[in-house]
């Protein structure tokens, strides 16, 4: 049974993914056509296929991180900043005073900046351009293996005889071909699981309706199950190095925060938050206490509108500031 990929309790077991892939592979392709020309001879040479190309997707996407990590550090601020709120004294007043929570808005300042160069292919092992990366590291493959075109989903010469645009589709049993793959969905919103991307009905529609050759179509999806596995693995040690950073509640105030040498993906991270950013932490003062009361004094004292018209100021500017994260475009 094919197995979500977002909860991020374990890592993903790579060898056994990659014989997940290449039983649900040979049950529906024909392989009988290719032969390995050179590398481990051990295992079919399917497996070996499969091995090589997932392996080139964790290689060249071997920085990435996936989206929930923003899920995780926000959850960490909003309870640090809670906790701190509820505590007695000044210090509910000043959360930024606070090491753990000035760590977790930098590591949020620091996946901003990240995930916009990234989009933008500034990060070195972060995929940019899925199809780009996929043809340059695959580009000897020919060398290694014999019989690459012969590959195609069983039947798929007498099915696609007398083809017309979307056949099988409407029959397609997703639940049956879910059964026959106990690996990690990573297709994403709106697209398909690996079974169903490399169905026989599916496979037919890409290559005579959009052009894109079965071959193409299968080292495509490799690739970017590789990618996704090295992401998945990445963001998975991340939030262990995240929980080991400390608990919400410990007392972290005028205490900055570092991560240690336990914590090198999350050091790592922090190297794209901006640099004044990170020196800017305060330990809470006196005078600070005493310059907090006296604004909040003349807060409480403006008119109902005035005080409306000072949030909004307050929103606006927040919203000019994070439009410019990630620096000019």
């Amino acid at each position: 049974m094919i197995q979500p990929s977002r909860k991020h309790n374990a890592p993903i077991d790579i060898d056994g993914e990659i014989k997940a892939i290449t039983r649900y592979l040979e049950k529906h392709w024909d392989t009988s056509g290719l032969t390995i020309i050179s590398g481990d001879p051990s295992g079919t040479p399917a497996e070996q296929l499969v091995a090589t190309v997932v392996n080139k997707g964790r290689e060249t996407g071997h920085a990435g991180i996936d989206l929930s990590m923003g899920v995780a550090i926000g959850k960490k601020m909003n309870d640090r900043r809670l906790h701190v709120r509820l505590m007695e004294g000044p210090e509910s007043k000043f959360p930024e005073s606070d090491g753990y929570f000035f760590l977790m808005n930098n590591l949020t300042l620091a996946l901003m900046n990240f995930q916009t160069a990234s989009g933008r292919g500034e990060v070195p092992g972060v995929i940019s351009n899925l199809e780009k990366s996929c043809n340059a590291s695959l580009d000897d493959l020919s060398s290694q293996f014999k019989g690459l075109d012969t590959l195609k989903p069983k039947g798929y010469v007498e099915f696609t005889e007398n083809y017309v645009e979307y056949d099988g589709m409407d029959t397609l049993d997703q639940e049956a071909l879910g059964k026959d793959f106990d690996g990690h969905d990573f297709s994403g919103a709106g697209g398909f699981p690996l079974p169903e991307a490399l169905s026989l009905p599916c496979i037919a529609y890409d290559d005579l309706d959009q052009g894109r050759d079965p071959l193409s179509v299968l080292l495509m999806r490799l690739f970017h199950q590789g990618v996704k596995i090295r992401e998945y693995n990445n963001t998975h040690e991340l939030k262990l190095e995240l929980e080991a950073l400390g608990d919400s509640s410990q007392a972290f105030i005028n205490q900055k925060l570092t991560p240690g040498p336990d914590q090198p993906n999350i050091r790592r991270l922090l190297n794209h938050a901006n640099q004044r950013l990170d020196n800017s932490y305060q330990p809470m003062t006196e005078e600070m206490i005493q310059d907090k009361d006296r604004k909040n004094d003349e807060f409480e004292a403006l008119s109902d509108d005035e005080k409306r018209a000072r949030k909004v100021k307050n929103i606006e500017s927040i919203l000019n500031a994070l439009s410019n994260v990630g620096g000019p475009k």
